[in-house]
């Protein structure tokens, strides 16, 4: 379900960068001032912004964080794109859930299907024990995947089929675990772009789903 896409002209860290030229400083020890920063912003899930831009982007949030929507951030690295999932998480219907983090690009390869939906003891060497896996450890909460463009394109079934289903199968298990999470992932890729060249993202996101542009 498409909710909402923004685009933005000038990105938070340039705005924040602008903020920070402008503020006056102590002559004496070169220290920011505090006061200065803080007059005319605002803080909002967490996160504290002045710029007009930036406030646009969390009327956006806004909007979606009441909805369980996948939401898919796209932003260049040093953007935000974490701060904006945190918001979401904050602003949502569950705050008081784990918001549990994940950088695909830090994903082993050949451990990649444990390390997302779990497995039980003995399913592999050196598996000793059981794992929860993230989808099961965000349960009532939020699961931010970032940099979801780097995830291994033989793990998009799988994927898919967790967030169409809410459900996930740890690797050896035969059982099934429903799973109460929203989804937000991260990329800096061009999801779309990659998809008209016939080059499919390497994850289960939809480019067309519910995403808030950190530019």
């Amino acid at each position: 379900m498409r909710l909402q896409e923004y685009s933005a002209n000038e990105s938070p860290v340039a705005a924040a960068m602008s903020n920070l030229r402008t503020a006056p400083t102590d002559a004496a020890c070169g220290w920011f001032s505090l006061e200065h920063l803080a007059h005319g912003s605002e803080r909002v899930g967490g996160m504290v912004v002045r710029s007009a831009q930036v406030r646009k982007v969390l009327k956006t949030i806004s909007r979606l964080s009441p909805y369980k929507a996948t939401v898919l951030i796209h932003g260049e690295s040093g953007t935000g794109k974490e701060l904006v999932a945190r918001a979401l998480h904050t602003l949502g219907s569950a705050p008081g859930g784990p918001f549990v983090t994940f950088n695909c690009s830090n994903l082993v390869e050949t451990l990649a299907e444990s390390q997302l939906f779990g497995h039980v003891r003995g399913a592999f060497t050196d598996a000793r024990e059981d794992s929860l896996g993230y989808f099961r450890s965000a349960n009532g909460g939020t699961l931010f995947l970032d940099e979801i463009g780097e995830l291994p394109l033989r793990l998009q079934p799988k994927l898919l089929r967790a967030v169409e289903t809410h459900e996930i199968q740890p690797v050896g298990s035969s059982r099934s675990y429903s799973v109460d999470i929203r989804l937000v992932a991260a990329t800096n890729r061009d999801l779309r772009a990659m998809v008209k060249a016939g080059q499919p993202p390497q994850c289960g996101c939809d480019p067309g789903s519910a995403s808030a542009r950190a530019a």
